[in-house]
């Protein structure tokens, strides 16, 4: 996987210089140091000819101001006289505006007299009206408060109600308490229906309520009778079941003893026939044992040839005292096991009788317990559950109807459910009514006599304003006949408006000043132009001339900002091609290395590098430890995959370590087995090391070094484990466990800490 990611980035590198090799040829081609060169020294040109131009259109520009300023001078004066003859036109127009505010000024005295005579006017009309309208409402409202005297009249009748109504609810609030018992004895006031004669009692209801709570514990004593009855006949019949049993057991271990008595003779006559046979034949016995090239279980010596059978009634005796001992062994187990039933069943029995016991006297205490709750229900006439509860529901039933009609009776045949709520709404109507017809009849009034009020005032005004308007008619007359006016109507018409007033004062006062304006202008102009005329001809041809600089000038300046424009392009595309070469250099470095690095990764040479690497490490890491347990004698090389010495006596001599000794050999392999445990374990720390022999080749001195090598690794927390015969080496060890052999076999135990 590593070399094909190899390759893949090889090729991606070459693929990526192939690309920048056809985009510097095709983007950058024309982006050359030659060009950058010749776009400068065209745009100094160009600096150069903008400059020349400029100069040309400021000297043009300045011959041509004077026959501009000429022109414009004699435009001004046409144009102004034409204005100067159009104020004469208006003289007259403002003449007669100037009339028409004159007038309008008079028409301003008299006409707010004319106003406030119209407004009065006006006013003693609408106050006319207003009479009529008040005195309608005067007559209706009068109406409105016999109305309102009527219904107060009807509600005070009404009201008179309201005290019985009170009576009546507190009779029904005296009967709530009963009502409320009533109901939480389940109870209801339907129960009026039903004929009872008996009187309700609150002893009674509680003598019926103590009999009904007591129901529950009459009925468990009749249950726990019946079930002590129950279990003293189950107990009873299995105490006559174990006596039964009782007796087969100990018919059946009689007869048992009886065939165990013979069998054991049997046994006894079969055993002592077969041991006077054993006697009699030795050869016979020992024959079954004897087996050619096998030692003879009595001398020890080959046996070459096993003798012939000798005809012998042992195995037949043997059979009969193995059948014999057999039947006496199945008679004792068997003996034994009636023997146990019998025992089981004999303390069955014992329990059995005390269980007997024991139900009888609790079936005793419970008929007792019975009897005295019976007592309690003799009035009903029998001890049964069932028909008593009825007997105390009917009971509660004739007590609670007894109540029921105590409470009708209370409450006079209204319903202290429903008529409560009902009393209290026709009472709080009934003082509604009464409160909201008084409040009526005091409104109706106040309104009367506000609308007299306001009928008096009306024609006191009504009086004043008449007297009013006949004065203001007086005054009227003497200020149109002072100004001259024919009627009322002649004033209005007469009057302007403030805005038009205004727009008319505005419209002469700006003809007055545009014309002195105008005509002061002309004596200006006048005396610049002092009869100086314009030639078009040369002005014509200046304006064409300046025209045409004006086209160069752009022109230059259009491609002064193209040349500008293009050579920063060029610039950009130099500095570009620039960073693509760099990272076409780049690329090749890249596609070397990892080109390289596949070749590197070849099934025939990755493994054998790798593991070239391994055995350096291990030779670095062994050879450390090989220094400290040879004081610094030896070290170890891998070279040409060869394990190597190198010599500190011998100047540092290289060589190769198959020339070692036996104990150096052994040294060697366990500093170089140390190496590879860290090697394996990596970052992992190994908790256990076992080595097996090679001690016993080592010189007192190496084996110190080689145990203090070994100690220090169990300072690290590393427990080691060595297995040797080398008593020096065993007794250095904290701990040990010693193997011993003998006759019997291998035994162990510990010695020292463990």
């Amino acid at each position: 996987l590593i070399q094909q990611e190899a390759n893949r980035r090889a090729a991606t590198a070459k693929s990526r210089q192939e690309a920048i090799e056809e985009r510097l040829a095709q983007d950058y081609a024309g982006s050359t140091p030659e060009k950058k060169r010749e776009l400068k020294a065209e745009l100094k040109d160009l600096a150069n000819s903008k400059a020349r131009l400029e100069l040309e259109q400021e000297s043009l520009l300045k011959g041509l101001q004077s026959f501009d300023e000429l022109k414009s001078l004699l435009d001004e004066q046409a144009k102004l006289q034409q204005k100067i003859a159009g104020f004469k036109a208006q003289a007259n127009e403002m003449a007669q505006n100037q009339q028409k505010l004159a007038r309008a000024g008079q028409a301003a005295v008299v006409l707010p007299q004319l106003d406030l005579l119209k407004e009065r006017q006006d006013k003693l009309e609408k106050l006319t009206a207003e009479g009529e309208k008040l005195q309608a409402a005067l007559e209706a409202q009068r109406q409105a408060f016999a109305a309102a005297q009527g219904r107060h009249q009807k509600a005070l009748k009404a009201a008179e109600r309201i005290p019985e109504i009170g009576r009546q609810i507190e009779a029904l609030a005296g009967v709530k308490p009963l009502l409320t018992q009533l109901k939480a004895r389940g109870g209801e006031l339907s129960l009026t229906a039903k004929t009872t004669e008996i009187m309700f009692s609150e002893a009674s209801w509680e003598a019926n309520q103590r009999l009904t709570t007591q129901l529950p514990a009459f009925r468990r004593a009749q249950q726990e009778v019946r079930e002590a009855e129950k279990q003293l006949k189950e107990v009873q019949k299995s105490l006559k079941v174990a006596q039964s049993r009782t007796k087969t057991l100990t018919s059946e271990l009689e007869q048992l003893t009886e065939e165990g008595v013979k069998a054991k003779t049997n046994f006894e006559q079969a055993d002592k026939d077969y041991e006077q046979a054993v006697i009699a034949d030795q050869a016979a016995a020992l024959r079954e044992h004897l087996h050619e090239g096998k030692p003879c279980p009595v001398c020890q010596q080959k046996v070459l040839t096993v003798p012939p059978a000798v005809t012998s009634k042992l195995t037949e005796l043997k059979q009969r005292q193995s059948e014999a001992k057999k039947a006496l062994e199945q008679l004792r187990e068997k003996f034994k096991d009636v023997q146990s039933q019998l025992k089981a069943k004999q303390q069955r029995i014992l329990d059995l009788e005390g269980d007997s016991k024991r139900a009888h006297d609790k079936l005793t205490r419970q008929q007792q317990h019975l009897m005295e709750m019976e007592t309690v229900f003799t009035e009903f006439g029998g001890t049964d559950v069932e028909f008593i509860v009825t007997k105390l529901k009917q009971q509660q039933t004739a007590l609670l109807a007894a109540l029921a009609k105590e409470i009708r009776e209370k409450s006079a045949g209204l319903d202290p459910e429903l008529d409560p709520a009902k009393l209290a709404a026709e009472r709080i109507g009934l003082e509604q009514n009464l409160k909201l017809a008084e409040t009526q009849q005091q409104q109706a009034k106040s309104k009367l006599d506000k609308l007299l009020t306001q009928q008096e005032m009306q024609l006191l005004h009504l009086k004043d304003l008449q007297a009013e308007l006949a004065k203001l008619s007086s005054e009227l007359d003497k200020l149109l006949r002072k100004f001259g006016f024919d009627s009322p109507a002649a004033v209005r018409e007469a009057a302007l408006s403030d805005a038009r007033r205004e727009s008319l004062e505005a419209q002469i006062k700006t003809f007055q000043t545009q014309r002195e304006l105008a005509e002061r202008r002309e004596v200006e102009l006048q005396a610049k132009v002092a009869g100086r005329s314009l030639d078009d001809g040369a002005y014509e041809a200046l304006k064409v001339q300046k025209l045409k600089l004006g086209q160069d000038l752009d022109g230059v300046q259009r491609r002064l900002g193209g040349c500008a424009k293009e050579l920063e392009h060029v610039e950009k595309q130099l500095e570009k091609a620039r960073d693509l070469r760099q990272e076409f250099e780049g690329l090749a470095k890249t596609f070397d290395t990892y080109r390289q690095l596949s070749l590197d990764l070849r099934g025939d040479r990755f493994p054998d590098y790798l593991l070239s690497r391994v055995q350096q490490e291990l030779a670095l890491r062994a050879s450390h430890i090989l220094r400290n347990v040879t004081d610094g004698r030896y070290d170890l090389r891998l070279e040409d995959g060869e394990y190597q010495v190198l010599d500190a006596w011998h100047a540092g001599e290289a060589r190769s370590a198959k020339t070692l000794s036996g104990g150096e050999s052994f040294i060697a392999s366990l500093a170089l087995a140390l190496a590879l445990s860290e090697t394996i374990a990596g970052n992992t720390a190994l908790g256990a090391l076992f080595l097996d022999e090679g001690f016993g080749t080592l010189d007192a001195e190496t084996l110190d070094s080689v145990a203090e090598v070994l100690e220090s690794l169990t300072s690290e927390g590393r427990m080691v484990g060595i297995i040797t015969h080398v008593t020096a080496l065993g007794e250095r060890l904290p701990a040990r466990l010693k193997v011993s052999k003998s006759a019997g076999g291998s035994s162990v135990s510990w010695d020292g800490e463990v």
